[in-house]
């Protein structure tokens, strides 16, 4: 008898299962004629906005596209500019006959302290030889 017990139970859950299982599969069967119209004429509202909706998309994406194109050439000229202007800029500053020209001089700085210079501060870019000095005055 007990037996009998559990397999009644055993076969009540098996039934149970199956049963559950078996409910996804009829949500899936199709509609009737009626809806099944109503059905793909909403199916093709959403096909041609989803295309829209590309369209728009696509025109958006070109736009930004010349955009960032415009900038770039932006970019490229301002950067010309200021490279030429920095040419110029040394050009005029250096002069020619000197053969340390090349190297570019520290910024002068005016000192109002009658200290000694500071390191970096130059009062001439031309040498200057002190003349030899006479034993005479002494």
């Amino acid at each position: 008898m007990h037996k009998c017990r559990r397999r009644a139970g055993h076969l009540l859950a098996l039934a149970l299962l199956f049963g559950i299982s078996g409910v996804p599969v009829l949500s899936q069967t199709t509609a009737p004629s009626g809806q099944s119209n109503a059905g793909a004429a909403n199916s093709s509202d959403e096909v041609s906005l989803l295309k829209e909706q590309l369209a728009a998309q696509q025109k958006m994406l070109e736009q930004m596209q010349a955009t960032m194109q415009q900038m770039k050439e932006r970019l490229d000229r301002a950067e010309q500019t200021q490279k030429a202007s920095q040419a110029r800029q040394i050009a005029s500053t250096t002069p020619s006959t000197t053969p340390a020209a090349s190297v570019p001089a520290a910024p002068a700085k005016t000192s109002t302290s009658t200290g000694p210079a500071s390191l970096g501060q130059v009062a001439s870019l031309t040498p200057v030889i002190p003349k030899a000095s006479t034993d005479s005055d002494s």
